[in-house]
């Protein structure tokens, strides 16, 4: 499933400088309509992991980039810190992994760094997950 994006491009202007003194003077560029396809994604299949420290969030990035999980694949994001009731509560690190067909490999890293629970199913572009299994880390 993708989104298609099209861009028509403004006219541009293309500023020629000036020479031995000269002024330099402003010029039309061609003025042709462009088109531009995007292709965004509007869902991936990815595996979502909830740390509670930081520490051990980072650890489990650096094993995956180590593991040839490229940084592209990986994001990561604090969700949910504030104040609840006059009490602070902490909130999540929360990493998603587009692993490529290597789902075993990024569930057993996360959990082995301290996931508190791993879920795997479809991500949106606006971060919610669907057709989701939940499991709880080991």
């Amino acid at each position: 499933m993708a989104a298609f994006l099209v861009i028509p491009r403004p006219a541009r202007r293309l500023l020629v400088l000036g020479v031995a003194g000269k002024p330099g003077k402003e010029v039309d560029m061609a003025t042709d309509r462009e088109e531009l396809d995007i292709k965004i994604p509007s869902a991936a299949a990815a595996i979502v992991a909830e740390f509670a420290d930081r520490d051990q969030a980072d650890k489990a990035v650096e094993i995956l980039t180590k593991s040839g999980i490229g940084t592209d694949q990986i994001s990561v994001v604090a969700r949910g810190a504030g104040e609840h009731d006059g009490v602070f509560k902490p909130g999540a690190l929360m990493i998603t992994v587009h692993a490529g067909g290597r789902d075993e490999l990024v569930r057993k890293i996360l959990s082995d760094h301290g996931a508190k629970e791993l879920t795997t199913g479809t991500v949106t572009a606006t971060g919610d997950v669907i057709e989701h299994e939940a499991e709880e880390a080991v």
